[in-house]
């Protein structure tokens, strides 16, 4: 009797491995599909007032500045360094935003690898496979991970770590490697000791049963690995604070990474004077343990089971310990989040699918889900942000004010390093924290005797603390574009009569009417052009009614005005209510 095709061995290998084929075919050509859209975006996307932030200090770096010392900036050094020679190869350019975002990209390709690995590793291929998909398109992880910001290296050095961590073949150095990359992570942001925690906590949980088998074993295996991973976790850390203590700024940096994140008057931090606040989270923690537990007891091999419950305890601890005690909730605090628990998820619908559908559907079931997972993510991103409309034009706009405006050297005032490519005035930036303290009185700043001081004619930015944006009221008027110049309008001028007004800021100013030309007399003399006008009360005389406007014409930059630094800030802190009392600013 002759043998039935599709018992042949070989027939059953040929068609497993073209199906294989034509998956990876299609995986690929879904990854490529999915990086083009990321360069879509990266054009598209609004852009987010903490990248110029972030770009402003590698230009820092660029212009042979340091970051603390001479800049402030409250995020770890490495984003900026990093990227610092990129800004520098690009040059000055409005476009620079969209540009350097592609300069992200690779870590956001890198990232999704690490999760498939990591879902590899734990579960079955076509497990990783999913959940790959589902975490690159989830809303948050694509559309914050195209932003220009140290989160999403961030995310791809946490993640390494946990895939070095629970790679099954034999890893020479294993934990001195996970030590090498958290250390790396620490350098990108301080968010990471939240993770650190975490997986620390978990890891410590889930070893008690070692322990009570047999401690002496368990004490060595934990000093050992301890000690490795200690050893590889410091190196870069270290490396950083000798490199700024030898350039004579580690108080800057002590204080910007820590004495200004971590004090407990600002976010959600100043209204947690209550004991519930702090202790609500820990009730969480038995029946997440619990929880861990059942799924170490659920796995199939105990060694992939153990490292199933230590990630899903390592992804709710990390979750409770950022919405409990973190000061500010961020979206961007989700990108390494995301892919670490994808896996999870997607396994556990997959098993519940599988028990739950009848023999038919178990196979597909999971799929037509997955599948329509996948298709709701990607409605969601284009419905919030759709890739045909251009949201980033108007921030290309304001830079490219800037760059017409302010000529290279010149001042401007920004409020998180909107200018980018043009040094502050200040030393403080206006982002949450600092704002919170400058609301609340603990820092103290002349904002406003530095614009005098320094003849700043350009603002960038409309969110000021509620004085300061009084005076910019008064003395500059919009340019387009979230952009300032100096100047004023002068309303109900009468006819051939004189008045009087006060202008804050010494620069070369020119004056129109609405309808045209100004004809009349400024300070006793016929105007017939632009002139330089220093700070005070000034007489205008002009031959017809209506407004007239009072605007900035170019001009030099004061020579007093110089580089502030930390020191300057400190002496600034230091002096207390009376310089800032004396400007006006509450």
């Amino acid at each position: 009797m002759p043998t039935c095709p599709s018992a042949d061995p070989n027939a059953t290998s040929a068609v497993a491995s073209a199906r294989a084929a034509t998956w990876r075919a299609l995986a690929a050509a879904a990854f490529v599909l999915l990086l083009a859209l990321r360069v879509v975006y990266a054009f598209s996307l609004v852009v987010n007032s903490d990248e110029p932030q972030h770009l402003h200090v590698a230009w820092e770096w660029w212009q042979g500045r340091l970051p603390y010392r001479d800049v402030f900036d409250n995020h770890a050094p490495a984003f900026g360094f990093l990227y610092a020679p990129l800004l520098a190869a690009l040059g000055e350019r409005a476009d620079i935003v969209p540009l350097m975002r592609l300069g992200v990209l690779p870590w956001y390709a890198l990232t999704l690898w690490l999760c498939y690995r990591i879902g590899s590793a734990l579960f079955e291929r076509r497990i990783a496979l999913a959940a790959t998909a589902i975490a690159a398109l989830d809303p948050t992880f694509f559309l914050k991970s195209v932003e220009f910001r140290p989160d999403v290296p961030w995310a791809a050095a946490c993640l390494l770590a946990v895939v070095i961590a629970v790679a099954p073949e034999p890893v020479r150095w294993r934990w001195a490697k996970v030590g090498l990359a958290s250390g790396f992570a620490l350098a990108l942001s301080i968010k990471t000791a939240l993770f650190l925690v975490a997986g620390g906590t978990a890891g410590a949980v889930l070893l008690v049963p070692q322990w009570r088998a047999s401690p002496r074993a368990a004490l060595r295996t934990w000093l050992t690995g301890g000690a490795a991973w200690l050893a590889g976790f410091a190196a870069i850390p270290a490396f950083i604070a000798i490199c700024f203590a030898a350039a004579g700024a580690a108080d800057a940096l002590a204080y910007c990474l820590f004495d200004h994140n971590l004090a407990n008057d600002v976010g959600r931090w100043s209204h947690s004077s209550l004991p519930y606040r702090w202790l609500l989270p820990l009730l969480l923690v038995p029946p997440l343990i619990h929880a861990a537990e059942l799924v170490r007891r659920h796995g199939a091999e105990r060694r992939v089971a153990a490292l199933r419950a230590w990630m899903f305890l390592t992804a709710a601890g990390y979750l409770v310990l950022r919405d409990g005690y973190q000061a500010f909730i961020d979206r961007q605090d989700l990108l390494p989040w995301v892919p670490m628990v994808s896996p999870l998820v997607v396994a556990a619908a997959d098993r519940l699918i599988r028990h739950a559908a009848r023999p038919p559907w178990r196979a597909l079931a999971p799929r037509v889900l997955f599948g329509a997972a996948i298709a709701v993510e990607a409605g969601l991103v284009t419905a919030l942000h759709p890739p045909w409309r251009n949201e980033a034009a108007h921030y290309a706009q304001t830079l490219a004010n800037v760059l017409r405006f302010a000529r290279p050297g010149d001042f401007v005032l920004d409020a998180k390093g909107n200018a980018i490519f043009r040094e502050r005035p200040t030393y403080w930036d206006f982002e949450n924290i600092t704002l919170y303290r400058f609301a609340r009185g603990v820092i103290r700043e002349d904002v406003a005797g530095e614009l005098a001081r320094c003849r700043i004619a350009v603002v960038v930015g409309e969110s000021w603390p509620s004085g300061l944006a009084h005076f910019l009221g008064r003395n500059y008027l919009p340019a387009g574009a979230s952009t300032f110049v100096a100047g004023m309008r002068l309303d109900a001028m009468p006819a051939a009569g004189e008045t009087s007004f006060s202008i804050a800021i010494p620069q070369r100013y020119a004056l129109h009417a609405l309808d045209g030309p100004f004809v009349g007399e400024l300070d006793g003399s016929a105007y017939a052009g632009p002139r330089e006008l220093g700070a005070g009360t000034h007489r205008l005389a002009a031959a017809q009614a209506g407004p007239i406007v009072l605007e900035w014409a170019g001009g030099e930059a004061s020579a007093a005005c110089t580089l502030p630094d930390f020191a300057t800030a400190r002496a600034g802190l230091r002096a207390g209510p009376e310089r800032a009392a004396e400007a006006g600013i509450p």
